[in-house]
């Protein structure tokens, strides 16, 4: 008997049932051919741009997608990379106009506070040696009379040098790492051999008054090549005793031209600026009494052409041959008072 699937040579007939077409479930987008009517979503090339892709998931509480049926995306606002780069640009171009300041007054801050330390640590000294009995003076000082007052009678110390035995007595109150004396004579030993030797930490002839600052040289000495500048501040009052301190800064022990001095470089002449009144300041001796520059009584402190009377590259001179004339001598005293 033939039956209704089986063909006049009894092959038998593959029924195929139509599978039916999926509704979209809520809140799934159709097909095109499911149901016209339902709206799709479309997205534009900027849109693609606007919108990070942050996951591809499936409906929550739903088995998962298969066939043709469309995977849900879920898209979060960001900015695009040309926006983020601009900004970047934009933030890069701030900083660079704005951290040399900051830092620059940081730095300042420093070494202020550094200048405040070195001053008492001088002052303790000072006063240490001085209830010894010791003179400050080497004699009568010509170019001060009222600053000395000491009658030592040797010819090789005139004028507002120092006693040799002060200078030793002083340094042994101090807590050094080196010490030598730049001065080519006998009386303040030990003697550097060469400037170029004490270069990294002490250099009394690359100094600059406030403001105006010496490009850096290179001298071919000793079999190598040195990086010096011939500051616009003279030599005369750093000149007799250069010491490396413990906490790295360097005191120089100078003469004549208002001295006794004592300059101080508060952070080493290999940090910089190596400037008056941003890391270097000045004290004037007496034999009874130290003061730091631009104090009343120090040397230029009433004269408006001398860098003494007040704190500002525009007051003093550019280039001096004492501390006292340099441009920000008077930061001396002004920044102990802060």
């Amino acid at each position: 008997m033939k039956r209704p699937w089986q063909s006049q040579n009894n092959e038998t007939l593959s029924i195929i049932k139509p599978h039916p077409s999926p509704l979209p479930r809520k809140g799934q987008f159709a097909g095109r051919g499911n149901n016209i009517n339902s709206p799709k979503r479309t997205y534009s090339p900027i849109d693609l741009l606007t919108y990070s892709l942050k996951s591809i998931t499936h409906p929550l509480n739903s088995p998962p997608l298969k066939g043709g049926d469309m995977e849900r995306v879920q898209l979060i606002p960001a900015f695009t990379l040309a926006e983020v780069l601009i900004t970047l640009g934009i933030i890069g171009v701030v900083a660079a106009i704005t951290l040399p300041v900051v830092i620059s007054k940081i730095e300042d801050r420093q070494n202020i506070a550094r200048w405040k330390k070195s001053y008492a640590v001088v002052n303790a000294a000072f006063n240490a040696v001085k209830a010894d009995g010791i003179d400050v003076c080497a004699t009568h000082n010509r170019y001060n009379p009222l600053q000395c007052s000491n009658g030592n009678p040797n010819p090789d110390l005139d004028g507002g040098y120092y006693n040799p035995e002060f200078v030793s007595a002083f340094i042994s109150k101090l807590k050094v790492l080196d010490y030598c004396s730049p001065w080519y004579g006998n009386s303040y030993p030990p003697v550097c051999v060469a400037y170029e030797d004490t270069y990294v930490w002490g250099h009394a002839q690359g100094y600059d008054p406030l403001g105006n600052p010496t490009k850096i040289s290179v001298a071919y000495a000793n079999g190598h090549y040195i990086h010096y500048k011939a500051g616009k501040l003279g030599v005369y009052n750093l000149s007799t005793q250069m010491i490396l301190m413990a906490d790295g800064s360097v005191i120089y022990m100078g003469a004549v031209l208002g001295g006794p001095w004592i300059i101080i470089d508060v952070n080493g002449y290999g940090k910089g600026p190596n400037m008056v009144g941003k890391d270097l300041f000045g004290i004037q001796l007496w034999e009874n009494k130290m003061l730091p520059s631009g104090a009343e009584g120090t040397t230029g402190y009433d004269d408006p052409s001398w860098g003494a009377s007040g704190c500002s590259k525009d007051i003093g001179k550019s280039q001096a041959s004492t501390f006292g004339e340099a441009a920000g001598a008077g930061c001396s005293y002004k920044y102990l008072l802060e």
